[in-house]
């Protein structure tokens, strides 16, 4: 509670971090997770186009915890952050 009330729980808004160049407030990095630990290797594959290797990381992975955990997977970079997170953002998927 005291840190709630301190200021220093970030809220929805606020940039939780810089993941290999793509920058994530809270509410995206929620969005995102969800995202990625719905779906599965066709729809990350042939839907959204991720790198064939980023997509077995990711599903060996799941369920994904965090940005950071995620950014880390084995090809998991700039261009496969950047897809998933605006895919979260406009619910483009077919399993939304």
């Amino acid at each position: 509670v005291f840190a709630l009330r301190a200021g220093f729980v970030p809220g929805a808004n606020d940039v939780l971090g810089v993941y290999d160049g793509v920058a994530f407030t809270v509410e995206e990095a929620e969005a995102t997770l969800k995202l990625v630990n719905m779906l599965d290797e066709q729809t990350l594959d042939y839907d959204l186009g991720l790198n064939s290797r980023a997509v077995a990381s990711i599903v060996d992975a799941q369920p994904v915890g965090t940005v950071d955990g995620l950014s880390r997977l084995y090809y998991v970079g700039r261009s496969a952050l950047s897809t998933l997170k605006d895919a979260a953002l406009q619910g483009t998927t077919q399993q939304d």
